[in-house]
């Protein structure tokens, strides 16, 4: 700071600051980077540093805070009050997320008009469809078109879209250099062609040719701001200097944004001649945003390796010293605690690959902790991907435990069991198993999504107008799924039914006006061309993915139909999956490899849980409406949260379960093993008082992050550490 001396000229009111933070709030050097623990008090020690800075005449409004989530924003606003900090003061500090930092600064200094937002998931559906008919309508032009993948379900355009994010974060432009073909850009920055393409025209329908945007999503703002200075480097005079410039949550950052606040660095300094201050805050251990375009080198590199002046936060105010001990150990780094408490560490063992078995010890974890006097609300279990759920879903059915879901939906629930529901219910003509109209919706929904039909959006959300009921299903899909694709079908998937309406009403009052008009040859040639056309839709035009697809669906619903009261479910439904060739469909129509890889295990998820109840094909189905049923009575009362490690980020949670720690299940085989480590870091370190870890009996097979844990060492420590012993 401004000031040689080294005593706090602020004292913060209720908590007396650590050594750690003193040195923190009162550190005199222009650009640090505090290292910090889990739940070491990050906010606290960033407001320390803020209300530091006014205390030695920085005026509060030179001073800006920027974070990652308007939650983090608005906590560190409060932190500034509760600290004590004049009221009048901690309003005129500038605390704001990077994306609102960016909108302000596009507005005010860069944009000549305001563009639209699309605020929702379907309003941005619209415009990358639109790119999507330009890809096709240039591709048809071609004296050759290509083979190129395009998304056309919610599904697909939500996985494209997050792969584009991922794209943008890393600050990859969409305008090619000349000197470089696609294919070099495609394979120097390990983009696949197709996402390519369509990033590509999205950003085309998103400017006009003078470069005014038209439109964005959130998170555009600051992949535009970064465009903007890097095509126009004067554009950095107009960004707004500070003299004081914070940042928390500095492991979430990616390239893009890392590119606005260098800028924003360079400007301050310049305007106040070296003089401006740059703190970042961070727990380099939880970088776990990959997809967004975080990334552990890229910010060991730009922030941790190329700033000298490095300060830490050790002890955490979160759990005691048994759990700060392992995840000391688990990080290879020293963490204190700052809390006198017990931290309790168990391991639950279940036999190696029996998931049904390990979601039981998750049943046992949450009732020795209802036990011992603890509301069920305070347990969460976090769990490394959504599939894992129906396990543990259909152990909190039988135990009568009632659930809550965070970052995820219900196994039941999900398009890839919908559909298998769906054919179950039509195959045995039992639609009492799905009872609502809504839910034969989203079944119907997910059948057209599954079986490649490639309706339009707006065409399958008009069957919401519809009372679906069962005879309508049963029309739905024989018209639909079993008799092959003609023109006019073909036609017909890219409107909805009211569309469809709409042309054939302006058709007629078209030969009505001609007719009256005395037009009558114009009139008559009219209606032979409708008849033509008439003619032309029953062509058959079956794709052979549509032919395919047709076929696969007969041999599934066959299965179902002929299998014998015998069968059990688990035997059936396993055919059916087979038919149905999930494994390759998913990949074809998912360009995230996870995305696929997370659908077929929901279904293999839900053979496990046929298996599980036993019985015939039509008796799992009665259960499975009867598992809807009580899954929603048991929501009325206490409940546990079900969350998973993205989602948890940021949060604790009392007693915190983690199921499922085996070899290959996490770390994820496959997977980047340093961020895998990131993951459980963050889960393991959401907790307050208890965690449970449930693991595989052989030991051979226990994730070897637990192993890293050293767990025994650590509650020894702990011991020591109560007894006094040192």
């Amino acid at each position: 700071m401004a000031s040689d001396e080294n005593t706090p000229k602020f004292s913060p009111a209720g908590i007396p600051p650590t050594p750690e933070q003193t040195e923190i709030q009162t550190c005199r050097n222009r650009s640090i980077i505090v290292m910090a623990s889990a739940g070491a008090a990050k906010t606290t020690t960033l407001a320390l540093r803020i209300a530091e800075s006014i205390a030695r005449n920085f005026s509060p409004s030179s001073i800006i805070a920027l974070t990652f989530s308007k939650e983090a924003a608005t906590v560190l606003k409060d932190r500034l009050l509760v600290l004590g900090l004049n009221r009048v003061q901690a309003s005129a500090v500038t605390i704001e997320t990077f994306e609102e930092f960016a909108k302000r600064v596009l507005r005010e200094h860069i944009e000549y008009s305001s563009p639209s937002y699309a605020e929702t998931a379907e309003a941005v559906a619209q415009y990358v469809r639109k790119a999507v008919d330009n890809i096709r309508q240039r591709n048809e032009l071609r004296s050759t078109p290509q083979e190129v993948w395009l998304p056309e379900s919610n599904e697909q355009i939500a996985d494209a879209l997050r792969l584009i994010r991922r794209i943008k974060g890393r600050f990859i432009l969409p305008r090619i250099p000349e000197e470089e073909t696609s294919e070099s850009y495609e394979e120097r920055h390990n983009i696949d062609h197709a996402i390519l393409t369509l990033y590509r025209e999205i950003e085309r329908t998103r400017f006009d040719p003078n470069g005014e945007c038209y439109w964005r999503q959130n998170f555009d703002a600051i992949f535009d701001l970064a465009q903007y200075l890097d095509a126009v480097p004067k554009t950095q005079d107009q960004l707004p200097p500070y003299r004081v410039i914070m940042v928390d949550e500095l492991q979430d950052m990616n390239p893009a944004t890392a590119y606005c606040l260098d800028k924003l660095l360079a400007c301050s300094r310049e305007r106040y001649q070296g003089k401006a201050y740059f703190t970042g805050v961070g727990d380099f251990d939880q970088v776990i945003h990959h997809w967004s375009g975080a990334d552990i080198g890229f910010i060991r590199q730009h922030y941790i390796e190329s700033l000298a002046t490095k300060l830490r936060l050790t002890k955490t105010f979160r759990h005691g010293a048994a759990m700060t001990y392992a995840t000391g150990a688990q990080k290879n780094k020293t963490i204190t605690s700052g809390r006198d408490v017990r931290s309790e560490i168990t391991l639950l063992k279940y036999a190696k690959g029996n998931k049904i078995e390990a979601a039981g010890r998750v049943i046992e974890a949450i009732k020795r902790w209802h036990k011992e006097g603890h509301p069920l609300k305070e347990c969460a279990i976090i769990l490394r991907n959504p599939h894992q759920s129906v396990y543990v879903e259909n152990a909190l059915l039988e135990a009568g435990i009632g659930w809550r879901l965070q970052g995820l939906v219900s196994y039941l629930t999900r398009p890839e069991i919908l559909m298998l529901r769906g054919l179950i219910a039509y195959a045995l003509d039992d639609y009492e198993s799905i009872p609502s109209s809504q839910q034969r919706f989203d079944v119907l929904k997910s059948l057209v999504f599954w079986q490649e039909l490639g309706w339009s959006e707006n065409r399958v959300e008009y069957l919401k107008d519809y009372e679906i009921t069962a005879q309508r299903y049963v029309t739905f899909f024989d018209d639909s799924f079993f008799k092959p694709q003609t023109r006019g079908d073909r036609k017909a998937s890219l409107l909805s039914e009211e569309e469809e309406g709409e042309q054939a009403l302006e058709r007629m009052e078209w030969l009505a006006e001609l007719k009256r008009q005395g037009r009558h040859e114009e009139a008559n040639a009219l209606v032979q061309l409708r008849e033509q056309q008439a003619e032309e839709d029953k062509i058959i035009e079956d794709s052979p993915v549509r032919r395919n697809a047709r076929e696969r669906l007969k041999r599934a619903v066959d299965v179902l139909k002929t299998a014998l009261v015998e069968q059990s479910a688990e035997e059936v439904i396993s055919q059916v999956i087979d038919c149905l060739d999930i494994r390759r469909v998913a990949r074809r129509l998912f360009i995230d490899p996870m995305t696929a890889q997370n659908a077929v295990h929901s279904m293999e998820g839900f053979v496990a849980a046929a298996r599980q109840q036993g019985g015939s094909v039509r008796e799992f189905a009665v259960w499975l409406r009867q598992a809807e049923e009580h899954a929603a009575k048991l929501r009325t009362s206490q409940t546990v949260l079900m969350t998973t490690i993205d989602s948890a980020k940021g949060n604790e949670y009392p007693h915190v379960i983690m199921p499922f720690l085996e070899n290959d299940d996490f770390p994820l085989r496959n997977a980047d093993v340093e961020e895998e480590r990131n993951r459980f870091y963050v889960a393991i370190t959401r907790m307050r008082d208890a965690l449970s870890l449930v693991v595989p009996a052989e030991t051979e097979r226990v994730s070897t992050f637990v192993k890293d844990m050293k767990i025994d060492k650590a509650i020894l420590h702990e011991e020591r550490i109560q007894k006094g012993c040192r």
